[in-house]
């Protein structure tokens, strides 16, 4: 599931990428050995298997599986793929502006990132299109759809919702979540919910889906690519290849992805529904125009 890094597992390039994608869906004690060396890779050359375990509280068995995660025999061999990889320092809010940027170059490189985020999942959906094509197909025989995320994703959610009800589908959102578990309550087998994360591992939406997936609802997803708690619970998978850090306050290019795919979901939705999802946007639009005052 790493084939839009385009460089095999185990080697240099894309390295810190690679502890990005990993990083929701490893254990505390691994995650604060992807923190240290985010946060000290020039240093990280310098050490040892025995010292790492040291600075970052863990034990050295650790220390070897987080390797291994990687795609590394042991810690000896991640550290030589450091060292051949030229290290760029993570920052909080974007890892390639720096603060001496111009606005120009500031928008710029948001723009480039979305770019790249939108062609990495372009390559994960190339071979894995039939998904999306298994989405629309629910949401159209679905009695029922619900529609949740957190965050900076319940405005995604917040718009397919939105989308949807123009298109005549029996679809909700909530963006608390006792709300949503008490709307997965009323639900059943037959029926829709599409969770929206970015990092897959929010107890909040995990909950819900849980208790959806105990009511035999089917689940589709709208999360980062790679291993996480909310894949395995996910019956429709639809990837975001994002390359900024998963544990960013505020997730950026993964945004754009998202409300792309929501996008993709009205057109191809509306498209199957044919002459029926042109009328009942018509009638919406007549609608709101009567609302208004000019």
């Amino acid at each position: 599931r790493d084939s839009f890094v385009n460089t095999p597992s185990g080697t240099a390039s894309g390295l810190i990428l690679k502890i990005k994608h990993y990083y929701p869906t490893m254990s505390p004690t691994q995650r604060r050995i992807a923190d240290f060396i985010l946060e000290n890779t020039t240093q990280i050359i310098h050490l040892n298997v025995a010292s790492l375990a040291n600075f970052c509280h863990v034990s050295e068995a650790t220390v070897v599986r987080f390797s291994r995660i990687l795609g590394f025999p042991g810690f000896r061999d991640l550290k030589i793929a450091f060292a051949m990889e030229p290290q760029k320092q993570v920052q909080i809010i974007h890892e390639e502006i720096a603060e001496s940027d111009t606005p120009y170059q500031v928008f710029s490189k948001v723009c480039k990132s979305a770019f790249y985020s939108m062609e990495d999942t372009k390559s994960i959906l190339d071979s894995n299109s039939e998904v999306l094509s298994k989405v629309v197909d629910r949401i159209r025989t679905a009695s029922r759809i619900l529609i949740i995320g957190m965050g900076s994703s319940s405005y995604v959610a917040a718009d397919l919702h939105h989308k949807l009800l123009r298109l005549g589908y029996n679809s909700l959102t909530y963006i608390d979540p006792h709300l949503q578990l008490i709307g997965t309550m009323n639900m059943q087998e037959g029926d829709l919910l599409i969770a929206i994360s970015s990092s897959g591992a929010s107890k909040e939406i995990l909950d819900t889906v849980s208790l959806a997936k105990s009511r035999g609802v089917t689940i589709a997803s709208i999360l980062r690519y790679g291993e996480s708690p909310l894949l395995q619970k996910t019956d429709l998978p639809l990837f975001v290849a994002s390359r900024e850090a998963p544990y960013h306050m505020l997730p950026m290019s993964s945004r754009i992805v998202q409300l792309s795919y929501v996008d993709t979901l009205y057109i191809l939705t509306a498209i199957k529904d044919g002459q029926a999802s042109i009328d009942q946007v018509n009638a919406v639009e007549n609608m709101l125009k009567e609302a208004k005052l000019v």
